[in-house]
């Protein structure tokens, strides 16, 4: 009786509540604790539809009939209305496992923040680094610094680092263990980061946000199955309770396909009805959606000349507008994140990753879109398994080359490089075109080899091992190999610094062909090596730019011989 009597008072004060809507949480708030409200959002997450999501005079009028008729039978309360239904069960449901008391899953309502991404397991050591991603789906701002984030049954405190403490509806925030490692892994992050102290568990636990009463507005409790296992994903939230393995995004959100997102409420009746039907807006969307063409296109494995840490990776965008590779990512063969993208590469043009260390600067840092650590150990002179995903996690290109590497010279510091079907090795041209060797020249063969005596200074490129060279702007270079290197003097060869576009040029004043096998050019210490077979035709010129070397064009700058004198000093023009 008593139980009987109190479903009536519920049901009366419920019809008189649904026509305000505030006064509608208002009211489901009052008649639970916090605790029991999480508990029964948490237990039936699947009826994620709320009383709100409903115009009011609708909701009273089908609740009245849904338990007017419930004595009839499922099949006569069906006739009524199919979604009361489910409406009706949940409310029996929620009375026998909760008498006297009644609360539909919270929606994402005013002030609800909630966790969005969860980085807990980093690769290599992860001390430091794990963080979590939160998301203010509200109405209002959310001043966060005064909430609460659970872990490890402890209630760890919020404090701002970068940015505001005031989550504004639909933004996002990072809580970070160590700030500063964190952009250290992230370091073009601009967002905002609350600091606090805590360590996620590698196999899994309860995670919380309490709000400034510690009521608990949001809790999810992730483990190792669900994927990012030290692989360099984080989980990332696809809805409520549902969580998937994906590139890491701090701060960014994702679009998420809809397949990942939709969830069955419809009746098998429902779905007989819409079995025909066709949603072509979807499958356009899916098939014009394809990843930029961009790709591996030359590996320096074998690091620099006195500088085995210089590894440098080049990625090329053969694509008619810009990408943005913000948060694609370069993995091993263990699936475990060597270096993460930030930034947009043009189309037609070249983004360069290089590695340092704390010991050792790379040279190129000056012109790299990217710098980081290459993991924890760089790439390996044995091979490596290179996989270059997008910001979803999609596979753009996956190379094994664990049993070595097909192409490069550690001996000479020649580097990879991709000519659209097979790799080969040459003179490093970072963010320039890769100098394509076609084929070598017979020792004796002079007709046919020819270059451009204009040559456009504007332009830069490298110089390669026998065969032609391509250099932008210009017509082809040919070089032929020779055995017998002949000593080149100064009158020969002519060593020319441009300070305008900071290019080298190298002039063959002779009237014969000269074999630059293993010349050096020097400069404040640094060493490039010409590879060997390398041939300048009389009368013609090579120009490359100073970066390529890594020299500093305010710097004085030799051409040594391979007799170990100095052939001929730069001179500098404008």
């Amino acid at each position: 009786m008593e139980n009987n009597k109190a479903k009536e008072e519920f049901l009366s004060a419920l019809t008189e509540v649904s026509r305000d809507k505030k006064l509608l949480n208002k009211f489901f708030k009052s008649i639970l604790s916090p605790k029991e409200y999480q508990e029964i959002a948490s237990r039936l997450q699947i009826f994620k539809l709320t009383l709100q999501d409903y115009s009011q005079r609708y909701i009273a009028k089908k609740l009245k009939v849904g338990l007017a008729t419930a004595s009839r039978g499922a099949r006569e309360a069906k006739k009524e209305n199919k979604l009361f239904k489910k409406i009706f069960v949940f409310i029996i449901f929620a009375f026998l496992f909760f008498p006297f008391r009644f609360i539909f899953a919270q929606a994402e309502g005013t002030g609800s923040v909630i966790i969005n991404e969860i980085m807990y397991d980093l690769p290599d050591a992860d001390t430091g680094r794990e963080w979590i991603e939160v998301k203010n789906v509200g109405e209002s701002d959310v001043d966060f610094s005064q909430w609460k984030f659970f872990e490890n049954e402890t209630n760890h405190g919020l404090s701002i680092f970068q940015g505001n403490s005031i989550l504004i509806a639909g933004g996002l925030g990072i809580v970070a263990d160590d700030p500063e490692k964190f952009l250290i892994d992230w370091s073009n992050f601009a967002g905002t980061i609350f600091d606090s102290s805590f360590s996620l568990s590698n196999t899994g636990e309860v995670l919380a946000l309490k709000d400034e009463n510690l009521n608990v507005v949001n809790e999810f409790n992730y483990n190792s199955d669900l994927g990012a296992k030290g692989d360099g994903n984080s989980l990332y939230r696809l809805s409520d309770n549902n969580f998937q393995a994906k590139s890491p995004t701090p701060g960014t959100e994702i679009i998420i396909d809809s397949e990942e997102t939709t969830e069955d409420i419809t009746d098998e009746e429902d779905i007989e009805n819409a079995e025909d039907t066709e949603n072509t807006e979807t499958e356009d969307i899916i098939e014009n959606s394809e990843p930029p063409k961009v790709f591996i296109n030359e590996i320096n494995w074998t690091g620099g000349a006195g500088n085995a840490y210089g590894e440098w990776i080049e990625l090329y965008c053969d694509c008619e507008n810009e990408a943005d590779l913000a948060n694609w990512g370069i993995y091993n063969g263990d699936d475990k994140l060597i270096i993460s993208l930030t930034k947009k590469i043009e189309a037609k043009g070249y983004y360069l990753i290089a590695r340092t260390t704390a010991s050792h600067q790379n040279e190129l840092e000056n012109i790299a879109d990217e710098v980081g650590q290459f993991g924890s150990g760089g790439l390996s002179n044995s091979g490596e398994m290179l996989i270059l995903k997008d910001s979803l996690g999609n596979i753009i290109q996956s190379f094994d080359f664990r049993n070595g590497w097909p192409a490069g010279d550690n001996e000479t510091k020649e580097t990879m490089q991709w000519d659209g079907t097979t790799w080969f090795t040459s003179s490093g041209t970072p963010k320039a075109e890769n100098i394509k060797v076609v084929g070598e020249a017979e020792n004796n063969t002079t007709e046919n080899n020819t270059i451009n005596n204009n040559t456009n200074t504007n332009s830069s490129s490298g110089v390669g091992g026998g065969g032609i060279v391509s250099i932008p702007n210009t017509t082809n270079l040919v070089i032929k190999p020779i055995k017998k290197p002949e000593i080149i003097t100064s009158k020969e060869i002519k060593v020319y610094l441009n300070l305008n576009d900071s290019s080298l040029t190298l002039v063959n004043k002779s009237k014969k062909d000269l074999d630059l096998s293993n010349l050096k050019l020097e400069s404040d210490g640094k060493i490039f090596r010409i590879p060997k077979n390398t041939i300048l035709l009389k009368g013609g010129e090579i120009i490359a730019s100073l970066n390529m070397f890594g020299f500093n064009q305010n710097t004085d700058l030799v051409l040594v011989g391979a007799d170990g004198e100095v052939i001929t000093d730069a001179s500098f023009f404008n």
